[in-house]
């Protein structure tokens, strides 16, 4: 199912073209495949609204007297779906690694070859903060695929923009330091936060 389009829906119902107007709501509808339900739902709306149908629904004979009440649930429902679609939900790669983009960036890529400065924060799971490098008096170089940092590491930058946060679900299996570990656990899943300050080499 392609994506839709602002333009595509310039005809639609009139509800769906004012909230295409919101920057941040358009972005969702353009990105998210699910947003299609939305705007079909929008457009029922549109021509037949949920108060109006109510009325149809009697008590004792009598027809629903708190229509007026169905009218802001045109908005707020839509609006509550459409928050829905634009959540960013985790990666899943073949190695076991998850993460997610906090914060988009911009230019180039980094891949393997390139060699790197990121800020990273490592916690447990819990939000137990282990390490920060923003404490540190300069960012974090390494060359990426050249074994300088764990591999949940070194495959979480790839593929990040100068500027972009990642979020590193790193199991125990990519998570091994040399020698005799004991911090942190060598069994712990660890979390990072990645923020890719500068790409120094580009292969």
């Amino acid at each position: 199912m392609p994506y839709p389009k602002v333009e595509d829906v310039e005809k639609t119902g009139l509800t769906f073209n004012l909230c295409l107007k919101i920057p941040r709501v358009a972005d969702m509808v353009r990105k998210a495949k699910a947003c299609w339900y939305i705007a079909i739902f929008f457009m029922v709306c549109d021509h037949l609204s949920l108060y109006q149908v109510a009325t149809y629904y009697t008590y004792n004979d009598r027809p629903f007297q708190n229509q007026n009440m169905m009218k802001p649930l045109l908005f707020i429902i839509p609006f509550l779906c459409l928050i829905g679609c634009s959540t960013n939900k985790f990666v899943h790669s073949d190695s076991g690694l998850k993460y997610k983009v906090l914060k988009k960036g911009k230019g180039v890529i980094a891949k393997e070859g390139n060699e790197v400065l990121i800020h990273e924060k490592m916690s447990y799971q819990n939000d137990s903060l282990l390490f920060s490098s923003y404490n540190l008096p300069n960012p974090i170089k390494f060359l990426i695929g050249g074994n300088q940092v764990i591999n949940g590491v070194d495959e979480g930058v790839r593929g990040m923009k100068k500027g972009e946060i990642r979020k590193l679900i790193v199991p125990p299996s990519l998570s091994k330091r040399m020698g005799n570990q004991t911090f942190p656990h060598p069994d712990s899943t660890l979390v990072y936060e990645v923020e890719l300050i500068d790409i120094l080499s580009k292969k």
